[in-house]
């Protein structure tokens, strides 16, 4: 790490007030910005903003850090796709970093295809029956345009013969699912269907989903393959367009498809993604955890809906999401039932969703003859042995205490029987104020960070939280070499948890931490009989042991 880092360079060029402005409104408030915080259900405002300190905090839900913090958190993206993406717009080069030319052109190819669809489907005679479908479907100029809908011709392979214009390989295109060598020469894959571009969260177009036009014409739904850029499993299509909603709600409407998201969106509801025709899974999990505190599935009216819904939930119920599943007989996918019955309707079905839990008892235990004691214990114990199955040790415990209720057995004595395990030491955030302070105390300024080094044989005594020791350890392994250890960017170079970032931006932001020196020679002194006492009682100990 030298003076010129890029993490400093990126966080000294771009103002985070007016990047923030881009998402939210802010308001100047004496010397800082405030503005109603993105990440949860705030009544606020209560993020405050410093661009002299190039740091925002949040007094409500207590998320907090830099420009590259926000972007991470807001377009729920990983610190290396956030980290790059800022550089472009700093025109910063990241060292170390060598640019994946290869991948970089995967994605404009894919953004040519998206731009080549469209055109196709706004302007070319042979899409008008594209646009009448459309049309009838009751799917607006204003959504198509969102969601830039397009249309794939129908025979031969122009899409190919445009990209192959702009110097793409047959490869490339082969590998983006985009077109393939036939023994006639080369061909499209998607061809005479309309075409949904399907994007990851910062908005970059990643595959394509094609409706196909004619019945007789199969698949119905023709889905990219997995590529380097897609994974369908990790993929919400929709949700680079519905996050601001989803992470201000902080609840997310699951439906199956493209067509139901594209409804629900055009009339009004807006915390919507879909699953692309498969199950929720693990990784479109993680895109929401720590996100959303509620997910109301709403899947099709019938049973490849009805197994979807529980393959969902099976996944759901480890994440510490509330589930919700919307209850619909009357039509078969939400589509059909916000053209037919409106917005209102939609509304009240979600607001009577029933828990994932009775849903998922009540699938199993339908058809079964619960006063035939025979089919009861067989249907109890495949749903005992399923909820046994949770990780969460909490919800594992409520389902099986609900389980017991719903089948009118006795609870308390069996979960006696069960015994408590002791849970093993995590860390939950809870860290020690002195603690921080000291490694605050150890970026701040080099005068500091020398002395404290010098007491690096006895930081045991003063330091008991691991993740703090470590990133004490990096910045003075960095010290001892010479390299510069105090830019704006100093805490993503060292501190690696989440947890302990926003702990000290919360002490920046308190003014609990003062970097003057008179404040340091206290603080430096209190470390110092600090590590006395406790090298004392540690003597104290040894010679009780001997």
């Amino acid at each position: 790490m030298k003076e010129n880092n890029p993490i400093d360079q990126i966080i000294e060029k771009i103002s985070l007030v007016d990047f923030i402005g881009r998402y939210i409104p802010v308001k100047k408030t004496g010397k800082n910005y405030m503005a109603v915080c993105p990440f949860h259900n705030d009544r606020g405002p209560s993020l405050s903003i410093s661009d002299e300190k190039g740091l925002f905090h949040c007094f409500g839900c207590g998320k907090s850090g830099n420009v590259i913090t926000f972007l991470m958190e807001y377009e729920n993206i990983p610190f290396k796709e956030a980290l790059e993406k800022l550089a472009r717009e700093a025109g910063v080069a990241l060292r170390d970093r060598p640019k994946n030319e290869a991948r970089d052109r995967l994605y404009r190819l894919n953004e040519d295809a998206a731009d080549f669809f469209f055109d196709t489907l706004m302007t070319s005679d042979e899409a008008r029956q594209a646009r009448l479908y459309l049309k009838e479907r009751k799917v607006s100029r204003n959504v198509i345009e969102a969601f830039r809908l397009g249309y794939a011709p129908a025979s031969g392979n122009p899409l190919c013969r445009k990209l192959k214009e702009k110097g793409a390989a047959m490869e490339e295109l082969d590998k983006l699912f985009l077109a393939r060598e036939g023994k006639n020469g080369p061909y499209d894959l998607f061809r005479d269907r309309i075409m949904f571009p399907i994007c990851e969260p910062g908005g970059n177009v990643i595959a394509f989903g094609g409706r196909a036009l004619q019945k007789e014409q199969q698949p119905k739904y023709l889905n990219s393959g997995e590529t380097p850029l897609f994974k369908k499993s990790q993929t919400l299509y929709g949700l680079h367009l519905t996050r601001r909603e989803i992470f201000a709600s902080r609840s997310a409407v699951v439906v199956e498809g493209y067509m139901d998201l594209l409804a629900l969106y055009q009339y009004g509801i807006k915390n919507v993604v879909a699953v692309l025709g498969t199950a929720f899974t693990r990784g479109h999990a993680e895109l929401l955890t720590n996100r959303v505190d509620d997910i109301t599935l709403f899947f099709d009216n019938d049973e490849a809906g009805q197994r979807a819904t529980i393959r969902s939930l099976e996944q759901l119920f480890n994440t510490g999401i509330n589930t919700w599943v919307v209850v619909n007989s009357l039509e078969k996918d939400p589509d059909d039932t916000v053209k037919m019955r409106g917005k209102g309707f939609i509304d009240k079905l979600i607001k009577n969703s029933v828990p994932g839990f009775d849903f998922y008892v009540d699938y199993f235990t339908a058809g079964v003859d619960l006063d035939n004691p025979e089919q009861k214990a067989g249907v109890y114990k495949k749903l005992k042995e399923d909820f046994t199955r949770l990780t969460d040790e909490e919800r594992r415990s409520f389902f099986l205490q609900a389980l017991d209720v719903r089948f009118g057995r006795k609870i308390g004595a069996s979960l006696e029987k069960r015994g408590k395990r002791r849970k093993k030491a995590t860390f939950k955030g809870d860290f020690r104020k002195d603690e921080v302070l000291f490694l605050l105390y150890f970026l701040e300024k080099k005068d500091f960070s020398v002395k404290l080094a010098e007491l690096q044989e006895d930081w045991e005594y003063f330091i008991t939280d691991r993740r703090i020791f470590e990133a004490l350890e990096r910045a003075g392994e960095a010290l001892s070499q010479g390299e510069i250890i105090h830019g704006r960017g100093k805490y993503e170079h060292f501190v690696e948890d989440p947890l302990l970032i926003n702990e000290m931006t919360t002490l920046i932001f308190r003014e609990a931490f003062i970097p003057d020196e008179e404040m340091f020679e206290r603080f430096y002194h209190n470390v110092i009989q600090t590590i006395k006492m406790e090298k004392k009682k540690e003597e104290i100990l040894e010679k009780e042991l001997e």
